[in-house]
């Protein structure tokens, strides 16, 4: 009974010893294949701020005119850049501010390379670093004002919506309505440019419920002789005038003529 015994323990201490070791490999191949892992990568290849803005659909506007300019290489070939991205939708903001300028920067190359050089900053800026008040030499040789606002950073009148995305030459930070340099000029449509003033507020609203708001915000060539909310007041009978939409239409065409004057 004892040498039974004797031989039981033995075998139980041997398959003991088997499993432990068994265990301490496997350990060990997995420890292997995961430093394999994160070796690999770490030599993968990442992505730069063009393929980004081509991956991300966000930005499909962007990387459209890009190609279209043909900055694609510098942006490539680029290190340690910024870049203040529009999205999408901030394009079709721009587009609705200032009716047929974006179609017609199409056609312009050369001023549109200006326009987007003016996005890019030459230096890496995360969000953490941007200090109220910070001017901006930008690629394209004019300076951008950032400044705070309640609701984040903006870039002289661009919100910063998405930041500190990073790629592999740069940093990229999507923003809410293409940049401007003040070389290049660009005219709001003459609804944007009544509502900017802020003293056409009543022609505005007799615009907006009669319909027309959209009608003035195509492209084309008008003149307005808009009065303003103190010649309202002066005439007496605004509160009449609103609740007569025949009277207004037929003051509003009484105060547009086609073409510039």
């Amino acid at each position: 009974f004892g040498l039974l015994s004797t031989r039981a323990t033995l075998s139980f201490l041997f398959l003991s010893a088997t499993h432990i070791s068994l265990m301490t490999t496997t350990f060990l191949l997995k420890a292997l294949l995961a430093t394999s892992s994160l070796l690999s990568s770490s030599l993968t290849h990442a992505a730069n701020v063009l393929e980004l803005a081509q991956e991300n659909a966000n930005f499909q506007m962007f990387h459209a005119a890009i190609d279209l300019t043909g900055l694609g290489e510098a942006l490539t070939t680029a290190s340690n850049i910024t870049v203040f991205a529009p999205t999408d939708a901030a394009f079709e903001a721009f587009k609705a501010y200032s009716p047929g300028t974006f179609e017609k920067l199409l056609q312009e190359p050369d001023v549109l390379s200006e326009i987007l050089l003016y996005h890019v900053y030459p230096g890496e800026l995360m969000s953490e670093d941007i200090v109220n008040g910070m001017e901006l030499d930008m690629l394209q040789g004019e300076s951008a004002l950032l400044t705070t606002t309640t609701a984040g950073w903006r870039i002289e009148m661009s919100n910063l919506i998405v930041t500190d995305i990073i790629a592999d030459n740069g940093i990229i930070h999507a923003i809410d309505f293409p940049l401007v340099p003040p070389s290049v000029e660009v005219y709001p449509s003459v609804l944007e440019a009544a509502m900017e003033t802020g003293q056409f507020t009543k022609l505005i609203g007799l615009i907006e419920a009669l319909g027309f708001g959209s009608q003035l915000n195509q492209p084309g060539e008008m003149t307005i002789f808009a009065p303003t909310d103190a010649a309202f007041e002066a005439m007496g009978n605004f509160e009449q005038l609103q609740s007569n939409p025949v009277l207004v239409i037929g003051l509003f065409m009484g105060h547009v003529v086609g073409g510039y004057v």
